[in-house]
C-alpha cells in the first residue's frame, strides 16, 4: 500500500525548482518518476502547487484582493471627476476636469487670464 506522506527531501526539490524559475508543469514533468516511486501516483501540476502553498511560498488570495483594492482606490481617487482629453490651448492630452476643456497649466499662464471688464453683458 502506498503512503500519501511525502518526504521533506522531495518537497525541498519541488520548492528549489520553483525558486529556479520553473513552472508547476515543468516541475511535474521533471520529478514525475521520483514522485511515482514514493507514492505510486502520477505527479501533476496541482500537486506541485499544493506543496508550494502548504510551504507558505504562495501569495494568498486575501493578500491579492487587498492589494487590488488598495491599488484600485488609488486609481479612482486620482481620476475621479477627471477625463483624459486634449487641451484646447496646448493640444496636449492630459487629465482635465470633466466640465473643463483647458488643462490646469494653461489656466495658470498669463495668456489665459482675462479681466471681467473685457466682457459686456447685454440684457434683452
Amino acid at each position: 500500500m502506498s503512503s500519501n506522506v511525502l518526504s521533506d527531501k522531495f518537497k525541498q526539490k519541488v520548492l528549489d525548482s520553483f525558486e529556479e524559475g520553473l513552472s508547476a508543469k515543468e516541475i511535474s514533468d521533471k520529478l514525475c518518476s521520483d514522485y511515482s516511486k514514493e507514492t505510486g501516483k502520477v505527479l501533476n501540476r496541482n500537486v506541485c502547487l499544493g506543496i508550494k502553498f502548504r510551504a507558505g511560498k504562495c501569495i494568498t488570495t486575501s493578500k491579492v484582493e487587498s492589494h487590488y483594492r488598495q491599488r484600485k482606490s488609488r486609481i479612482t481617487k486620482a481620476t475621479k471627476g477627471y477625463i483624459q482629453r486634449k487641451c484646447l490651448c496646448c493640444q496636449k492630452e492630459e487629465w482635465i476636469e470633466e466640465h473643463c476643456r483647458i488643462c490646469p497649466t494653461c489656466k495658470k499662464s498669463e495668456s489665459f487670464k482675462y479681466s471681467s471688464e473685457e466682457f459686456q453683458f447685454v440684457q434683452r
